[in-house]
Parts: structure tokens; C-alpha cells; sequence
């Protein structure tokens, strides 16, 4: 058993695991139990949610997911190759087929050549190494895709020809879009990596400050206005505060659902979830 409390211990989460150490069941701070079972080979086999919404799931003897049951009712059947490729999706309900997609492979090539949606539609797929580099949908529309020696992506092409580039730095990152107009968007980052200004093709520079622990605090745009962000202690978003000094504060329960907002009259929206 694990618990994790607040600070004041006055509200808690529990994990029960089994003497596999799987989670089989939780219980959350205001006394709503989830629970999870699973098979020989440590697949989850059945999930409970504090309503008691169930989804039952069964697996091969080589551990692939093969039947999918959602608390509605709704099944999906998987069906695999010999190289455990996923060859087909099949949507029941009420034990009636309603949908099915196909997906075919080159050799021992792991990613799909086609794919045959419910429709009968054709995509076709064309790849090198696992990258992507080519793209026909059921209509004929070809996009292309270019990429650099470390496999990110640097350049889509359009069915017409249109080629969008995309300029990375020595770490990877994106430090320059170019549109096939020749309209430019340039960004840059904080020794940390955080994007620190992005700068627009009509030269309109947006900027960015964040926290020591990475969490963005204030956005300035290109008129010099800045909008600020506030952060509670466990780092859950609780107040915005505009260029004009009006400020927006919301609470969030414990898995983070937003569940008050105040807005800057004092108008206040209050939210459930189930």
C-alpha cells in the first residue's frame, strides 16, 4: 500500500498493489475506488472506474491486445501477423461489424505500406528506416517529407509542390520555419532549452520568462504588453493576470480538473466532473 498525502495530511491518495507489485486498486482523497485486474502474464485484463465503469480487455498467448469490450458495450477486435504487425481493427456493436481497417506491410517492415479504412479508402505509405517519407490519401493527395542525418524532420511538401522548411540548431530545435512564400518565423531558447522569443515573418516579436523550475511566468507581446502567470504549490496553474492588471484565479481539485474560477468583477463559474 502507498499513500501520498497533502502537507497537512488532511487529504490523501492510496495505491494498493499486489505481491507482483501491479496496482490493483485506488483509492482517491475523497473515497472513490478505482480497481484493476490482470491475467497470468501481467496483461490488464479489467478496469473498474469509482462509477463502476468496466472495460474488459483479453490478450493472445503472445501478449497482444485482441479484444477490447468499453463500458458502453462497443468492442474492438485486433488482428496481428507472424511479426506481431497489427493487420486489422474491427469495430461491434451490438455484435454487428460496423467498421473495419486494414493494414498491409513491404517484407519485415514495421510500419504499414496501405491502409484501407472502413470506407474502402486507400492510404498508401512510403518509408525508409522508420521514417515517413511519402503520403497518398484515398483521394491521390501526395505529401512528401524530407528530414536530416539525425531523422527530424526539415521539410513537407504539398501535393502542388509547395515546400515548407523547417531550420533546426545544432541541438535539434526548430530555429526557423520557412512558409513556401518565403515567410519566415524565427525562434530562440534559453540556455535550458525553454523557447525564449519567437520573432514573426513581419518582425512582431513575442517573448517568454519562466520560473527556475521551467514553468512559463509571463508572456510579453509585440506591443510590450505582458500577461502574467501564477502557480500553486504543488504547480497547478491559479491566477492570470492581463497587460491591464485584471487578474483570473481558478482552484483545481486533485487530478487537476479545474473545479473555480474567479473572474476580475468577482463573477465567480463553479464546475463538477464526474
Amino acid at each position: 500500500v502507498t499513500v501520498v498525502s497533502d502537507e497537512d495530511g488532511s487529504r490523501s491518495n492510496t495505491w494498493v498493489a499486489d505481491a507482483r507489485g501491479r496496482v490493483v486498486g485506488i483509492t482517491d482523497s475523497d473515497d472513490n475506488h478505482s480497481s484493476m485486474a490482470y491475467d497470468q502474464w501481467g496483461n490488464q485484463v479489467l478496469a473498474t472506474d469509482p462509477e463502476g465503469n468496466t472495460t474488459a480487455r483479453q490478450f493472445d498467448d503472445r501478449g497482444r491486445l485482441i479484444i477490447e469490450q468499453t463500458p458502453s458495450g462497443a468492442v474492438t477486435r485486433l488482428g496481428y501477423d507472424e511479426l506481431d504487425r497489427l493487420t486489422e481493427i474491427i469495430s461491434l456493436e451490438d455484435g454487428t461489424e460496423v467498421a473495419r481497417s486494414c493494414m498491409s506491410y513491404v517484407g519485415a517492415q514495421q510500419q504499414p505500406s496501405t491502409i484501407i479504412d472502413g470506407e474502402g479508402g486507400h492510404t498508401r505509405l512510403q518509408w525508409d528506416e522508420g521514417l515517413l517519407l511519402e503520403a497518398v490519401d484515398p483521394t491521390g493527395v501526395r505529401v512528401r517529407f524530407g528530414y536530416d542525418p539525425r531523422g527530424d524532420l526539415v521539410s513537407s511538401t504539398d501535393a502542388e509542390g509547395n515546400t515548407t522548411r523547417i531550420v533546426r540548431d545544432a541541438a535539434g530545435r526548430v530555429s526557423e520555419l520557412v512558409k513556401p512564400s518565403g515567410a519566415t518565423t524565427r525562434f530562440h531558447y534559453t540556455p535550458a532549452g525553454l523557447l525564449e522569443a519567437r520573432i514573426d515573418p513581419d518582425g512582431a516579436r513575442w517573448e517568454y520568462e519562466y520560473s527556475t523550475g521551467g514553468r512559463l511566468t509571463a508572456m510579453t507581446d509585440p506591443m510590450g504588453a505582458t500577461t502574467l502567470l501564477e502557480y500553486g504549490s504543488h504547480g497547478e496553474l491559479v491566477a492570470l493576470v492581463d497587460p491591464l492588471g485584471r487578474r483570473v484565479e481558478q482552484d483545481c481539485d486533485d487530478l487537476g480538473n479545474i473545479n473555480r474560477v474567479q473572474l476580475p468583477d468577482g463573477a465567480t463559474w463553479e464546475f463538477t466532473h464526474d
